[in-house]
């Protein structure tokens, strides 16, 4: 019998907050409201509603928070994004969550690699989802406030730190 190897490698403290937020978009994008129906012939009759049916969901992760952590990964480079993804996001087949280890065999990438991959994946991560957060022209924090930059002559006069928006 042969010994598993670890496929993910340790998260180090200073991207712990980036393995959090991909732990949850994870769990938000499997937290899909399923709707159950009986094995009619035409697939139209609906099960009567019971009291599980009204109690609320819990919100895993809100769905702006969701939709930038996806923009952010599909930003990540192929290889590295497509472990991160097989590492975070469960697949399913059919009714059943397929093994994270098994869709890593089957893209050919082995357990070293995959370890490897996974922490350069999270900087990157990283480093693009913070970077949503930098304002948009940094230029304008650095010079002086009566200067504009020959790309902004068509939009309105910013002030010093202000976000640049288009007129």
């Amino acid at each position: 019998m042969t010994s598993r190897q670890d496929i993910s490698s340790p998260i180090p403290p200073d991207l712990a907050d980036a393995d959090a937020l991909l732990t949850k978009f994870g769990r938000w994008a499997m937290s899909r409201l399923t709707r159950r129906r009986c094995g009619s012939a035409e697939g139209q009759y609906r099960a009567k509603p019971d009291e599980e049916d009204r109690t609320p969901r819990e919100i895993v992760m809100p769905t702006h928070e969701a939709m930038r952590v996806q923009s952010a990964l599909a930003k990540v480079p192929q290889k590295w994004r497509l472990v991160l993804e097989l590492l975070y996001v469960p697949r399913r087949a059919g009714t059943r969550i397929v093994d994270p280890a098994i869709m890593l065999r089957a893209c050919r990438i082995p357990p070293r690699l995959s370890q490897a991959r996974h922490i350069e994946g999270l900087r990157s991560f990283a480093n693009i989802y913070g970077a949503f957060d930098r304002p948009i022209c940094y230029v304008l924090t650095m010079r002086k406030p009566d200067t504009v930059p020959p790309c902004l002559t068509r939009y309105e006069q910013p002030t010093a730190g202000s976000r640049v928006s288009e007129s």
